[in-house]
C-alpha cells in the first residue's frame, strides 16, 4: 500500500504541473533491498546458501517490479515505466558507492562504536529503518538549564 501511496502522490503532482506547463517528468523506482524481501525467500527455502539467498531476493524483487508496473500503467499513472531506477543495478550500486567514496575523500567517514541490530529468524542484519522501539518517557532532567 505504500509504494502505491506515493506513486499515485507523485502522479497527481507530475500531472498538475504537467498541466500548468512545467516539463514534469518522473522516474518510477524501488528499493529491491531489505529484510522483507530476504525474509519471505529464506521462509519460503530454508538451507540456501547467501548467494542464492541473493539470486532468489534479485528475482523475487523483479517479479513485484513487473507486477505493479503493470499495474500502475493500467492506473494510467504518467513515468518512464521502460528506464525506472532500481536499487539492484549494478549501474544505481556503482553511484552510490562513487559518492560514498566523495565522503570518504572529505573525511566525514568515521568509525565508531555502534551496535549492528540483528534479525535471528532471517539472520541478516537490520537497517535503522526496519526496528521498531517502544515509546519510553524518560523522567525529567534534573540537570541545570541553560
Amino acid at each position: 500500500m505504500g509504494t502505491a501511496l506515493n506513486k499515485i502522490l507523485k502522479d497527481l503532482v507530475v500531472k498538475s504541473k504537467t498541466m500548468a506547463g512545467f516539463r514534469a517528468p518522473f522516474i518510477p523506482g524501488w528499493d529491491c533491498h531489505g529484510l522483507p524481501i530476504e525474509f519471505k525467500v529464506v521462509k519460503e527455502t530454508a538451507g540456501l546458501t547467501p548467494v542464492e539467498i541473493r539470486q532468489r531476493s534479485e528475482a523475487y524483487a523483479r517479479k513485484y517490479i513487473d507486477l505493479q508496473r503493470a499495474q500502475f500503467r493500467r492506473l494510467g499513472v504518467f513515468g518512464d515505466w521502460e528506464h525506472p531506477y532500481l536499487t539492484l543495478d549494478p549501474s544505481y550500486e556503482a553511484d552510490l558507492l562513487r559518492a560514498f567514496a566523495v565522503f570518504v575523500e572529505k573525511d566525514l567517514v568515521y568509525r565508531s562504536k555502534r551496535p549492528v541490530l540483528w534479525s535471528y529468524g532471517a539472520q541478516t542484519a537490520l537497517a535503522e529503518a526496519e526496528v521498531e522501539y517502544q515509546d519510553k518517557e524518560s523522567p525529567p532532567s534534573t540537570s541545570p538549564s541553560r
